[in-house]
């Protein structure tokens, strides 16, 4: 079983890396023996990262072409493609504007079909079976008051995460999505703690906040060949809320 689950020597593109489940998963893969490569737009909060974790590191914007693809060419080999990238913007819908539409859509549901076509050419042409994980949320299920367009972009994701299954299935890449509930990492803490976090807590069934490792088994799963027949999938991790109860 340990096997099954084995992530060493396999090259993993982390997209997002330097805060939040990004930063987490580089860590978590380096310390399961991947060759990680970090990506960021914020350059600068790789560099001890990297140092830490000893692999390479490159910025990238995932809303320009020609940075992603800068990137790939540095990477002859690519196993894994984890897309943590993303943005919020809270706004009550009559303070919303075309240019939060704009600035969201870009990087949130843009950035994810940007990275994920170009890896999947790269992979193709290389005849490399690999993994693609897209980063969804709670909100492309249930609602929440002001997130709109991140929760529009992140149902988005993951139809599109379906539609770019199956057209790599061909190639034997494998394409999947998770969906995460309310994860408490050092960004959101405070705003989970002292704003909404009571109220998550009660509409959780597991009654708590997800912590960074409940990711990952998950992201384990999706990065081997444990998932070597699972393409156009969303694995929710969310203590159970999109299936709590109405009374």
């Amino acid at each position: 079983m340990d096997d099954l689950f084995k992530v060493e020597g396999k090259t993993v593109l982390i997209v997002g890396a330097s805060s939040g489940i990004g930063l987490h998963a580089a860590k978590m893969f380096a310390k399961r023996g991947a060759r990680v490569v970090l990506s960021a737009r914020r350059k600068n909060l790789l560099q001890a990262l990297a140092k830490e974790l000893n692999c390479e590191f490159f910025q990238m914007d995932v809303t320009k072409e020609d940075s992603i693809q800068a990137v790939l060419s540095q990477i002859n080999r690519l196993d894994v493609v984890l897309n943590t990238s993303g943005t919020a913007i809270r706004k009550p819908i009559l303070s919303q504007t075309v240019e939060d539409w704009d600035t969201l859509m870009d990087v949130n549901l843009k950035g994810v079909w940007n990275v994920s076509r170009l890896a999947i050419n790269h992979m193709q042409d290389r005849g490399i079976e690999g993994k693609i994980i897209n980063l969804s949320s709670v909100l492309a299920y249930v609602t929440a008051p002001n997130y709109v367009l991140y929760a529009t972009s992140k149902a988005g994701v993951e139809h599109m995460t379906r539609s770019l299954a199956l057209e790599s299935a061909k190639y034997r890449i494998n394409i999947n999505c998770i969906a995460p509930g309310y994860i408490e990492t050092d960004l959101n803490r405070e705003y989970l703690q002292k704003v909404i976090g009571k109220d998550v807590i009660e509409a959780t069934p597991m009654g708590r906040l997800g912590n960074l490792e409940d990711l990952d088994g998950v992201l384990l799963l999706l990065a081997s060949d444990a998932s070597k027949f699972i393409t156009g999938s969303t694995i929710r991790v969310n203590g159970g809320i999109c299936v709590n109860k109405l009374f």
